[in-house]
Protein backbone atom coordinates (compact mmCIF):
# COMPACT_ATOMS: atom_id res chain seq x y z
CA UNK A 1 0.00 0.00 0.00
CA UNK A 2 2.74 2.10 0.78
CA UNK A 3 4.44 1.87 -2.73
CA UNK A 4 1.57 2.33 -4.29
CA UNK A 5 0.99 5.57 -2.52
CA UNK A 6 4.29 6.67 -3.22
CA UNK A 7 4.22 5.50 -6.91
CA UNK A 8 1.44 7.90 -6.94
CA UNK A 9 2.98 11.12 -5.99
CA UNK A 10 5.83 10.70 -8.87
CA UNK A 11 3.81 12.65 -11.43
CA UNK A 12 3.74 15.58 -8.93
CA UNK A 13 6.82 15.26 -7.78
CA UNK A 14 8.25 14.95 -11.69
CA UNK A 15 6.42 18.37 -12.44
CA UNK A 16 7.77 19.61 -9.21
CA UNK A 17 11.28 19.15 -10.39
CA UNK A 18 10.48 20.64 -13.93
CA UNK A 19 8.94 23.61 -12.60
CA UNK A 20 11.93 24.15 -10.28
CA UNK A 21 14.59 23.94 -13.28
CA UNK A 22 12.55 26.78 -15.10
CA UNK A 23 14.07 29.24 -16.48
CA UNK A 24 13.13 32.33 -14.57
CA UNK A 25 12.55 36.23 -14.64
CA UNK A 26 14.38 37.98 -12.33
CA UNK A 27 13.81 40.94 -10.75
CA UNK A 28 16.97 42.99 -11.81
CA UNK A 29 15.88 41.55 -15.56
CA UNK A 30 12.08 42.87 -14.72
CA UNK A 31 13.20 46.43 -13.24
CA UNK A 32 15.52 46.45 -16.79
CA UNK A 33 12.19 46.22 -18.73
CA UNK A 34 10.45 48.41 -16.86
CA UNK A 35 13.23 51.05 -17.12
CA UNK A 36 13.36 50.55 -21.01
CA UNK A 37 9.05 51.22 -21.13
CA UNK A 38 9.40 54.12 -19.44
CA UNK A 39 12.29 55.66 -21.23
CA UNK A 40 10.36 54.30 -24.71
CA UNK A 41 7.37 56.23 -23.87
CA UNK A 42 8.89 59.16 -22.67
CA UNK A 43 11.28 59.13 -25.54
CA UNK A 44 14.87 59.41 -23.09
CA UNK A 45 17.72 58.44 -23.69
CA UNK A 46 18.74 55.51 -25.99
CA UNK A 47 14.78 54.94 -26.31
CA UNK A 48 15.03 53.41 -29.78
CA UNK A 49 17.31 51.18 -29.49
CA UNK A 50 15.89 50.16 -26.05
CA UNK A 51 12.85 49.05 -28.01
CA UNK A 52 14.57 46.68 -30.41
CA UNK A 53 16.45 45.29 -27.17
CA UNK A 54 13.23 44.23 -24.98
CA UNK A 55 10.52 43.55 -27.75
CA UNK A 56 10.67 40.97 -30.69
CA UNK A 57 9.80 41.26 -34.15
CA UNK A 58 6.62 39.95 -33.76
CA UNK A 59 5.64 41.84 -30.48
CA UNK A 60 2.01 42.09 -31.01
CA UNK A 61 0.07 44.67 -28.05
CA UNK A 62 -3.60 44.39 -27.65
CA UNK A 63 -5.09 47.78 -26.44
CA UNK A 64 -8.82 48.74 -26.38
CA UNK A 65 -7.64 52.12 -24.77
CA UNK A 66 -5.10 52.63 -27.50
CA UNK A 67 -7.83 51.79 -30.08
CA UNK A 68 -10.09 54.30 -28.33
CA UNK A 69 -7.89 57.01 -28.73
CA UNK A 70 -7.10 56.23 -32.51
CA UNK A 71 -10.93 55.94 -33.05
CA UNK A 72 -10.25 51.65 -34.13
CA UNK A 73 -12.45 48.94 -33.04
CA UNK A 74 -12.18 47.48 -29.84
CA UNK A 75 -11.26 44.15 -29.00
CA UNK A 76 -8.38 44.43 -31.79
CA UNK A 77 -4.52 44.23 -31.88
CA UNK A 78 -3.18 47.75 -32.61
CA UNK A 79 -0.01 46.42 -33.26
CA UNK A 80 0.94 43.25 -34.93
CA UNK A 81 4.81 43.30 -35.20
CA UNK A 82 7.54 45.87 -33.40
CA UNK A 83 7.93 47.82 -36.25
CA UNK A 84 4.22 48.71 -36.78
CA UNK A 85 3.64 49.63 -33.00
CA UNK A 86 6.56 51.74 -33.49
CA UNK A 87 5.29 54.02 -36.34
CA UNK A 88 1.97 54.13 -35.03
CA UNK A 89 2.32 55.02 -30.90
CA UNK A 90 6.13 55.17 -30.37
CA UNK A 91 7.51 57.47 -33.61
CA UNK A 92 4.25 59.95 -34.10
CA UNK A 93 4.42 60.36 -30.19
CA UNK A 94 6.37 63.46 -28.80
CA UNK A 95 6.96 61.62 -25.62
CA UNK A 96 5.23 61.34 -22.51
CA UNK A 97 6.63 64.32 -20.20
CA UNK A 98 7.43 64.40 -16.27
CA UNK A 99 7.83 61.02 -14.33
CA UNK A 100 6.80 57.96 -14.32
CA UNK A 101 5.39 56.48 -10.71
CA UNK A 102 5.46 52.72 -10.51
CA UNK A 103 2.28 51.52 -8.06
CA UNK A 104 2.49 47.76 -8.49
CA UNK A 105 5.07 45.47 -9.61
CA UNK A 106 4.75 41.56 -9.88
CA UNK A 107 6.24 38.96 -11.78
CA UNK A 108 5.90 35.04 -12.59
CA UNK A 109 8.81 33.30 -14.76
CA UNK A 110 7.45 34.32 -17.59
CA UNK A 111 5.32 37.53 -17.62
CA UNK A 112 5.03 40.45 -16.01
CA UNK A 113 2.43 43.03 -14.33
CA UNK A 114 2.87 46.47 -13.90
CA UNK A 115 0.75 49.36 -12.58
CA UNK A 116 2.12 52.76 -13.12
CA UNK A 117 1.33 56.63 -13.14
CA UNK A 118 1.80 59.81 -14.80
CA UNK A 119 0.25 62.82 -15.58
CA UNK A 120 -1.26 64.83 -18.56
CA UNK A 121 -0.91 68.70 -16.67
CA UNK A 122 -2.80 68.26 -13.64
CA UNK A 123 -4.19 65.17 -14.44
CA UNK A 124 -3.32 61.64 -13.18
CA UNK A 125 -3.02 58.46 -15.27
CA UNK A 126 -3.07 55.24 -14.00
CA UNK A 127 -2.20 52.57 -16.43
CA UNK A 128 -2.27 48.50 -16.32
CA UNK A 129 -0.07 46.65 -18.11
CA UNK A 130 0.97 42.64 -18.84
CA UNK A 131 3.78 42.14 -20.39
CA UNK A 132 4.16 38.22 -21.61
CA UNK A 133 8.05 37.40 -22.03
CA UNK A 134 9.51 34.98 -24.35
CA UNK A 135 11.42 33.17 -21.40
CA UNK A 136 13.42 30.05 -23.01
CA UNK A 137 14.36 31.48 -26.35
CA UNK A 138 14.98 35.31 -26.87
CA UNK A 139 13.66 36.54 -23.62
CA UNK A 140 12.30 39.60 -24.87
CA UNK A 141 8.84 40.68 -24.61
CA UNK A 142 6.76 39.43 -27.08
CA UNK A 143 3.20 40.69 -26.26
CA UNK A 144 1.49 43.07 -24.15
CA UNK A 145 -1.74 43.58 -22.44
CA UNK A 146 -2.13 47.34 -22.23
CA UNK A 147 -5.18 49.55 -20.18
CA UNK A 148 -5.69 52.96 -19.40
CA UNK A 149 -8.53 55.33 -18.25
CA UNK A 150 -9.08 56.04 -21.80
CA UNK A 151 -11.97 59.06 -20.59
CA UNK A 152 -9.36 61.06 -19.02
CA UNK A 153 -6.60 61.03 -21.17
CA UNK A 154 -8.72 62.25 -24.24
CA UNK A 155 -10.49 64.87 -21.93
CA UNK A 156 -6.92 65.57 -21.07
CA UNK A 157 -5.20 65.49 -24.49
CA UNK A 158 -8.01 67.57 -26.05
CA UNK A 159 -8.49 70.47 -22.97
CA UNK A 160 -4.20 70.66 -24.31
CA UNK A 161 -5.36 71.17 -27.54
CA UNK A 162 -4.10 67.82 -28.73
CA UNK A 163 -3.99 67.68 -32.95
CA UNK A 164 -5.97 64.17 -32.45
CA UNK A 165 -9.04 66.16 -30.76
CA UNK A 166 -9.02 68.29 -34.38
CA UNK A 167 -12.74 67.25 -35.79
CA UNK A 168 -13.38 64.86 -33.17
CA UNK A 169 -16.59 64.28 -31.86
CA UNK A 170 -16.46 64.76 -28.01
CA UNK A 171 -19.30 64.80 -25.36
CA UNK A 172 -19.42 68.22 -23.73
CA UNK A 173 -18.20 67.61 -19.85
CA UNK A 174 -20.56 69.63 -17.67
CA UNK A 175 -18.45 69.30 -14.72
CA UNK A 176 -14.34 69.12 -14.76
CA UNK A 177 -12.58 66.48 -14.01
CA UNK A 178 -11.95 66.10 -10.52
CA UNK A 179 -8.74 64.95 -8.56
CA UNK A 180 -8.46 63.19 -5.11
CA UNK A 181 -5.14 62.67 -2.96
CA UNK A 182 -5.70 59.31 -1.36
CA UNK A 183 -3.24 57.61 -4.09
CA UNK A 184 -1.45 54.21 -3.93
CA UNK A 185 1.14 52.86 -2.09
CA UNK A 186 4.05 51.16 -4.12
CA UNK A 187 3.64 47.24 -3.18
CA UNK A 188 5.89 44.55 -5.03
CA UNK A 189 5.40 40.95 -5.03
CA UNK A 190 7.48 37.86 -6.78
CA UNK A 191 7.07 34.26 -5.94
CA UNK A 192 5.49 34.79 -1.64
CA UNK A 193 7.78 38.01 -1.20
CA UNK A 194 6.03 41.21 -0.46
CA UNK A 195 7.99 44.73 -0.42
CA UNK A 196 5.89 48.40 -0.07
CA UNK A 197 6.85 51.58 0.69
CA UNK A 198 10.19 52.20 1.15
CA UNK A 199 10.95 48.87 -0.54
CA UNK A 200 10.29 50.25 -3.87
CA UNK A 201 13.59 49.69 -6.17
CA UNK A 202 15.17 47.10 -3.88
CA UNK A 203 15.76 43.69 -5.17
CA UNK A 204 14.00 41.28 -2.28
CA UNK A 205 13.72 37.32 -2.56
CA UNK A 206 14.52 34.77 -4.93
CA UNK A 207 13.05 31.58 -5.70
CA UNK A 208 16.44 29.42 -6.30
CA UNK A 209 15.53 28.65 -10.29
CA UNK A 210 17.54 29.18 -13.02
CA UNK A 211 17.26 33.05 -13.69
CA UNK A 212 17.16 35.23 -16.54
Amino acid sequence: MRIHSLLSLLPSLTSLVLASSRICLTQSRVDYFIEAWNNITGKRENWDSLMQDITTENFTIVSDSLAYLIQEPLNTSVAKSRDQYFQRFVAPSAGVPGEFKTLFLSHTCDSITWYREWSIGEYPIREMAVFLVDIEETGKIYKSLYEWNSGVVVHALCEYGAEMCAGRKMEKMEKKVEVGNEGVVFERRDCGVESKGEDEGKVVGGDGRDEL
